[in-house]
């Protein structure tokens, strides 16, 4: 992971990310307890201490789906980062986002879907950095126990109110990609 040092990375996504460099608190003490007041260190903070890669901006917002993100990412300046990473899907999965389908051309806009928005915040970093690496992360397997009791509402072989899993989040950034 050579190639990586010192690029300058900015970072889309949700909670995962965007916790990263605040300090543990009460608001999820039942599974946080033992790492009150330290620092979270999520995804870009790991990426940068083993990577060395420096992080332009973090713009992930916990509760965020990638609607959400593409809104806040069509306002950002791009030109000075080397790579965009995208890490969503989690929450459009818990609210049942339609996922859609790949478009045959961009002529008529992008639909409201995930892959919708998806292919138009992706346009967007392009079009402001042709050169531009992108990293998709797949939706991660989320156990919502420790909040929800003992029956996962949002688990890994959970159905939403689109009558989805997790899994066919995780093949549409997989197709985007």
């Amino acid at each position: 992971m050579q190639e990586l040092k010192g690029k300058k990375v900015f970072f889309v996504g949700d909670s995962i990310a965007a916790q990263d460099g605040k300090p543990y608190d009460y608001t999820n003490i039942s599974y946080n307890h033992d790492k009150l007041g330290e620092m979270c260190k999520a995804y870009p903070t790991l990426l940068k201490e083993k990577l060395s890669v420096e992080i332009v901006k973090n713009i992930a917002v916990g509760g965020h789906g990638i609607e959400d993100q593409k809104k806040i990412i069509l306002h950002e300046d791009l030109s000075k980062a080397d790579i965009t990473i995208v890490a969503v899907g989690v929450n459009d999965f818990s609210r049942g986002t339609r996922i859609g389908n790949l478009p045959s051309t961009y002529a008529n806009g992008y639909e409201d879907t995930f892959i919708g928005h998806y292919c138009e915040l992706l346009d967007y970093v392009y079009k402001q950095n042709p050169y531009m690496k992108v990293i998709l992360m797949t939706p991660m397997h989320k156990d919502t126990r420790h909040r929800k009791g003992d029956v996962p509402k949002h688990g890994i072989s959970s159905i939403n109110e689109s009558g989805l899993r997790l899994k066919d989040y995780v093949d549409a950034v997989k197709a985007v990609g």
